[in-house]
């Protein structure tokens, strides 16, 4: 018979329904994969495109400019940032990043931005941004069409690419580890006491 724990607090009577030792958190990553069903190809599928990139600075004035050069479109991020590298000569090597910014409000949000040459560039949001944190990053036009050929990628021609990685992208390690780094840096700048 497995183990099992109790749940906390009144329910805790004889007569409770006791929660089998395997469902108590933490979960392993292998066992949170487990759960869901992934196979062998599907674990490493969420390996890919972590960033390299880090948070550069960012260059609000060439931020503008390019949101001008692509005609950006307010609330659509990620179709910005890709139009941008898909589209425009001088950014075919840039990288396409997707993954969470926090604004100048504390308020957390999954975003798309672009990096090149070491600089940040979010055609976007130009102003308001504080800080990045990458989740994934698609190195110039040859893996964002490289990723798009793929069974997962074909899902996400409209959408963004972090939907193939689970809800929130958490099934990818740096995507998951990019909202905990954005929730930490909120909870610490906005959210202590004077």
């Amino acid at each position: 018979m497995p183990k099992t724990i109790e749940r906390p607090g009144p329910s805790s009577a004889p007569d409770s329904h006791p929660i089998p030792e395997a469902a108590a958190l933490p979960f392993t990553d292998a066992d949170r994969h487990r759960l869901f069903g992934h196979t062998e190809e599907d674990l490493a599928f969420f390996q890919t495109y972590q960033p390299v990139c880090g948070s550069p600075p960012k260059d609000e004035a060439g931020s503008k400019e390019l949101g001008d050069r692509i005609r950006a479109v307010p609330k659509q991020c990620w179709f910005n940032a890709r139009r941008a590298v898909m589209r425009l000569k001088d950014f075919a090597g840039a990288s396409y990043v997707e993954g969470w910014a926090v604004c100048d409000s504390g308020m957390m949000i999954e975003h798309g931005w672009v990096v090149r040459d070491g600089v940040l560039l979010d055609p976007t949001l130009p102003t308001g941004v504080e800080v990045y944190f990458p989740g994934l990053e698609f190195r110039g036009r040859d893996e964002i069409t490289a990723f798009l050929a793929t069974p997962q990628g074909k899902k996400c021609k409209r959408t963004p690419f972090f939907y193939e990685y689970g809800w929130g992208g958490w099934f990818s390690p740096t995507m998951r580890q990019a909202q905990v780094q954005a929730s930490d840096f909120v909870t610490k700048r906005f959210c202590t006491s004077r």
